[in-house]
């Protein structure tokens, strides 16, 4: 296996009359596998990658070939260790390192050489350098100071770059993808200074930014195809949006809320740079949304995406997360009582059900216990009851801890069809919390522990919830 062999994975990387080949070649010391990766994404908000692995033989070397129809960001590593690179069709790289400290070590030879070559001199010069980070120290500042200090930084750094170009033959492409870089860098910084200085400054309050602060958003060209590849993009986008969103009086709470980033979407992009947001907008939509709206926007995008590979993530994340999302249906079960009487989830519609998965001899489920009892006696009187499902093996110590500490809510014993509602519920973990709404559709899968901050105010606020998106939805 160590003789040199190829063991090139190459999984669902297109290849067309565009695509050209790119080498990668070199030589690996103090190796801590026996191959190299490299990892392609996707694209630039899913962990799924396209992978290419190649063997190093006795001597640590290593030869790999992958097709590629345009500019990527490729993460190359040997055992824990590794380093992104800018990888072009056509390319020819040759690199020499130490497993054991990559970025340190690296070497390039080749075409592709002054391009990483650039990603890492300006990594070690602006990126390693506290002197221009937000944290830890720069974030205390006022917004006149911040905005000296983030100019200045984006100046250096284009300077730094006309520097390069200067005595360095970087191709057309990898310009416009560094120029791009630091252009949204820059804007997300300056974007997200507000809201990361409040959660870090906790002794003060929020700043309140000037009106010409945020006028550098109306120069950014935020349909730059040369950005698409970059993750700070992508931040940037998504933050763009949520403080539009925020702009509009919109929260993060609103069943809508994903709905009215992907609308605000349609204002300020086109073509590429649209389907690329829209498609992470429902891609985090199928995961934290309301189903509903989910489904508006995926019949919509789906009319109007020019991107394969977008249709077929965001399609099999819904079909993956769907189950489980706000708006569907919980699975219904029947269950005996403490007391003997037969009960289904459908009997409670109508009512809000927090709905509970524990075991006496669980630890954090005993740490909740007195936390739930008393949000139990502050609902009292309103349209909710609290269905507590004890999935213990041991029917007497489930039996006697309810009936001696006089637990209030419905109370039911798991055991006979624990397996079940294992694989109804995907329970990985007790306790296990479910808020269903009073049409018996989830409202949050995951709410807050009763002995959390704010658990009492989040089922306050759930009260009609399903009713009012169900208008919305109609709307």
């Amino acid at each position: 296996m160590r003789k040199g062999l190829l063991l090139t994975i190459l999984t669902g990387i297109c290849f067309s009359a565009a695509a050209q080949n790119v080498t990668l070649t070199g030589k690996v010391s103090n190796a801590e596998s026996d191959s190299i990766l490299l990892q392609i994404p996707d694209n630039p908000f899913d962990a799924r990658t396209h992978k290419t692995y190649a063997a190093l033989n006795e001597k640590g070397e290593f030869r790999m070939t992958l097709q590629l129809e345009k500019p990527v960001l490729a993460d190359l590593t040997n055992g824990e260790d590794g380093i992104t690179l800018f990888l072009q069709p056509g390319d020819n790289l040759e690199l020499k390192f130490s497993a054991d400290n990559v970025v340190k070590t690296i070497k390039f030879k080749g075409q592709g050489e002054a391009e990483n070559v650039y990603l890492r001199e300006q990594e070690k010069k602006f990126e390693e350098n506290e002197d221009y980070q937000v944290l830890p120290d720069n974030i205390y500042m006022r917004e006149e100071q911040f905005s000296k200090f983030i100019n200045a930084k984006k100046e250096d750094q284009e300077i730094f770059l006309q520097k390069y170009i200067a005595k360095s033959p970087l191709s057309e492409a990898f310009q416009k993808y560094a120029k791009a870089q630091i252009e949204f860098t820059w804007a997300n910084d300056r974007l997200t200074f507000p809201d990361l200085r409040e959660k870090i400054v906790f002794a003060e309050k929020r700043l309140t930014m000037t009106p010409a602060y945020f006028e550098f958003l109306k120069t950014l060209d935020l349909n730059n195809p040369a950005a698409f590849i970059s993750p700070v993009y992508n931040d940037f986008a998504m933050n763009y949006l949520h403080y539009l969103a925020t702009a509009g009086n919109f929260k993060k709470t609103d069943q809508d809320y994903f709905y009215q980033l992907f609308e605000l979407a349609k204002n300020k992009l086109s073509g590429n740079a649209l389907n690329l947001v829209q498609a992470r907008i429902i891609f985090e939509s199928c995961k934290t949304g309301h189903i509903g709206f989910t489904d508006r926007m995926l019949r919509d995008f789906n009319k109007s995406n020019s991107n394969p590979k977008f249709a077929k993530l965001i399609n099999d994340t819904y079909e993956a997360n769907k189950k489980f999302a706000i708006g569907s249906p919980a699975p219904d079960f029947v269950m005996t009582t403490v007391s003997g009487d037969t009960v289904s989830l459908q009997d409670f519609k109508g009512k809000l059900v927090y709905l509970s998965f524990w075991e006496t001899n669980c630890g954090l489920c005993l740490m909740d216990m007195p936390y739930a009892q008393d949000l139990a006696k502050k609902m009292e009187g309103r349209d909710i009851v609290f269905v507590n499902i004890g999935m213990d093996k041991d029917e007497k110590a489930w039996r006697n801890m309810v009936t001696k500490k006089q637990l209030l809510g419905v109370h039911a014993f798991g055991k006979t069809a624990s397996e079940d509602l294992k694989k109804l519920y995907e329970l990985k973990e007790n306790p296990s919390y479910f808020l269903i709404a009073e049409d018996g559709t989830f409202l949050n899968t995951k709410p807050k522990r009763p002995s959390s901050h704010g658990s009492t105010d989040e089922i306050a606020q759930s009260f009609g919830k399903a009713a009012n998106t169900a208008t919305a939805l109609k709307k």
